[in-house]
C-alpha cells in the first residue's frame, strides 16, 4: 500500500477537500481517503494540492504534466485573481476517486495555500502514472 497526503485533494464530487490522505496499492489502484491526523508513518507528503490527470474539455484526451503545467501559467497571466479550482473544475474529473479506480495521481505546487490562487511559477507534475 501507499499513501499520499496533501493540503488539500481535488477530485471528489464534494470538490476539494481539505488535508487528506489517500492510499492506493500496489497496483496504484486507489483504495480509500481520510482525513490526516498527525503524521503518519509512510506517507509522502505534499504541499499541495493532489488531483487526478487534466483532461480536455469535452474530449478524453488527457494532457502531460507539462502541459498542465502551462495552462495554468497561462490562465494566471490571463487573470491571476481568480481561484485555482475556478480552472479545475473544467479539466478534473470531480467524481475520479472511487475505490477501484486508476486514474493517476498528480500534485499541483507553488502556489498561494490560503486563497488558492495560481502563481507564476505554479508547477504540475505526475506523483503516480
Amino acid at each position: 500500500m501507499k499513501r499520499y497526503a496533501a493540503q488539500y485533494v481535488l477530485g471528489f464530487q464534494s470538490g476539494i477537500l481539505s488535508r487528506q490522505t489517500m492510499t492506493f496499492d500496489d497496483r496504484n489502484i486507489f483504495v480509500s481517503h481520510s482525513p490526516m491526523e498527525g503524521e503518519t508513518a509512510s506517507t509522502f507528503f505534499f504541499n499541495g494540492i493532489l488531483c487526478p490527470p487534466f483532461r480536455l474539455i469535452g474530449k478524453n484526451q488527457m494532457l502531460t504534466p507539462a502541459e498542465a503545467t502551462e495552462l495554468l501559467r497561462q490562465k494566471y497571466r490571463e487573470n491571476g485573481s481568480r481561484m485555482l479550482t475556478e480552472y479545475l473544475s473544467a479539466y478534473v474529473e470531480m467524481s475520479a476517486w472511487t475505490a477501484g479506480a486508476k486514474n493517476g495521481l498528480w500534485c499541483i505546487e507553488m502556489l498561494d495555500l490560503k486563497t488558492l490562487q495560481l502563481q507564476e511559477n505554479t508547477v504540475v507534475y505526475s506523483v503516480l502514472p
